[in-house]
């Protein structure tokens, strides 16, 4: 599966998009429109929404061999989280194998660079070249197994982590990370999902699917 556009609600679009093109993507604008930014495979456009009271949660999928040097552009421009003294998080099978570390963005979006074992040439870390695309997505559901039963009937997707009250539905090139409302993300000890919906737009395409926070799946 891959995540191919999202939009993203921000309550300062232009802060916003100033940030992800520092960290090195290319932002642009379309006939006036909102901004739209060009993360590898995946094309969010940020649109005006207000202030969040959670943390939506994104992770972009980048190579093992540059996990090092991306992590320290990341912490150029924020602080990288810390858990239990660790900064960074290795997850074996079925959801890994990974490494991934995290960071806030300016609204407080929970961002996530997950390594993975894709190839790479090249020196160093360059965001339009090494940032392969939106790996993972978070959408805020009052039951999970139902939206898992239901990506799986609509959209024939299936579970590689599946759980009461989290679940991942995809595959290792992109995933819908499916969480109750109240659940804290890791590796925070207080966040929680932002309920403000998104639209999603994956392939393989299929007929949409709402949520029951009004998150779509296209």
């Amino acid at each position: 599966m891959k995540i191919t556009a999202l939009t993203l609600p921000s309550p300062d679009p232009s802060g916003l998009s100033r940030f992800y093109a520092h960290f090195g993507f290319r932002v642009r604008t379309v006939d006036n429109g909102p901004p739209l930014i060009e993360i590898g495979h995946t094309r969010v456009t940020i649109i005006a929404g207000p202030p969040p009271s959670g943390s939506h949660h994104l992770a972009l999928t980048i190579p093992s061999a540059v996990l090092t040097s991306a992590r320290e552009h990341l912490a150029a421009q924020a602080a990288i989280r810390v858990h239990q003294g660790a900064d960074q998080f290795h997850f074996e099978p079925p959801f890994g194998p990974a490494d991934s570390v995290y960071a806030d963005d300016p609204d407080g979006l929970l961002l996530e660079l997950i390594a993975r074992d894709r190839p790479h040439r090249g020196h160093g870390f360059i965001a339009t070249r090494d940032v392969l695309g939106v790996g993972e997505v978070a959408v805020p559901v009052e039951s999970v197994p139902a939206a898992v039963d239901q990506l799986r009937r609509d959209r024939g997707l299936s579970a590689v982590l599946s759980g009461p009250e989290f679940a991942a539905v995809g595959d290792h090139d992109g995933m819908l990370i499916l969480t109750t409302p109240d659940r804290i993300w890791f590796p925070t000890d207080d966040r929680r999902p932002e309920l403000t919906p998104l639209a999603v737009q994956i392939e393989p395409a299929g007929r949409p699917v709402t949520f029951s926070f009004g998150t779509t799946v296209i």
